[in-house]
C-alpha cells in the first residue's frame, strides 16, 4: 500500500498544487503515517491534523457545532 500511496501523492503533486499546508484528516496513525511519508519526501511545509468526522460524531458529538467552526476557521485561515 505503500508504494501506491507515494505514488498517488506524486501524481497529485505533479499537477501544481501549493504545497505550503496540507489537512489530513485524524490526528491519529493517519497523522503519523503521513509525518513519515512527508520526512522522506518532503512533500509539504506543513501537515495540519483535523479532527476525523466519525470520532466528532462518535464521541464528541454535544461539541459538534464548535469543532466544526474551528476547522472550518483551520481551513479558511
Amino acid at each position: 500500500v505503500k508504494e501506491k500511496i507515494i505514488e498517488s501523492i506524486d501524481l497529485q503533486m505533479a499537477m501544481g498544487f501549493d504545497t505550503e499546508k496540507v489537512f489530513t484528516l485524524g490526528k491519529g496513525l493517519n497523522l503519523r503515517y503521513l509525518r513519515q511519508l512527508n520526512d522522506v519526501h518532503q512533500w509539504f511545509g506543513e501537515i495540519v491534523p483535523l479532527p476525523h468526522p466519525r470520532w466528532i460524531m462518535q464521541y464528541r458529538r454535544k461539541q459538534k457545532e464548535s469543532i466544526l467552526n474551528k476547522m472550518v476557521l483551520a481551513l479558511t485561515g
